[in-house]
């Protein structure tokens, strides 16, 4: 039982610390250090960057941007971030426009991209899998098994062990009366002075001898 509830808290101490982590990295941290987190719904970046990974982008100027950078960008006809790698960079009118591609795609893409303000984002990091994690934690459902069950587990463990009645088992002594053991009969021996008057007594005790008759 002891091992068991060890193994729970555990279990509740690590989803609870994962799930925060994952709450902290991706949604309060990116707006103090400036980087911006992202989850990849395809595999058109396949083997470099996996289905289900959290991607990591920093805002760069994009005039530092190179052929082989994977970046991240908007289009206009659908609603989802674009994550390929740059293939071509050209210049339009002193501003760059990028030719990008995506690593398991057979062709380059069929529009340039091109940023309206003065930052890209850039992909520095790639987590696999991480994006599946944080998906889960951030849907109502996830909130509740990762976030509130392991708290609710933990105060009810908590409040069993104050409620819990315990059984002290006291060692009951019961007091035997001690017995008085008869003193061993030891002959006593007499001292000279008692055995030399014992023996006086016995001498005058004894009567006088009967006269001889002739």
């Amino acid at each position: 039982m002891a091992r068991l509830k060890i193994l729970a808290n555990a279990v509740s101490v690590v989803l609870t610390g994962a799930a925060l982590a994952s709450l902290l990295g991706v949604s309060i941290l990116p707006g103090v250090f400036g980087y911006k987190t992202y989850t990849v719904l395809s595999g058109s970046m396949e083997p470099a960057i996996h289905t289900g990974s959290m991607l990591v982008a920093l805002p760069v100027p994009p005039e530092s941007l190179k052929v082989g950078d994977v970046i991240v960008y908007n289009r206009s006809d659908v609603s989802e971030s674009v994550t390929h790698r740059i293939v071509q960079v050209n210049n339009d009118k002193g501003r760059p426009t990028f030719v990008t591609k995506g690593d398991a795609n057979g062709a380059p893409d069929s529009w340039t991209v091109q940023y309206n303000g003065n930052t890209a984002g850039k992909v520095v990091m790639s987590v696999p899998f991480l994006g599946y994690a944080y998906n889960a934690v951030a849907s109502p459902r996830g909130r509740i098994v990762f976030l509130v069950m392991p708290v609710v587990v933990l105060s009810l463990m908590w409040l069993a062990s104050i409620w819990r009645p315990s059984h002290k088992i006291g060692r009951i002594e019961k007091r035997v009366p001690r017995t008085i053991a008869p003193a061993p009969n030891v002959p006593i021996m007499p001292s000279a002075a008692e055995a030399t008057a014992a023996a006086d007594l016995t001498s005058k005790a004894e009567p006088p001898p009967l006269p001889l008759r002739q």
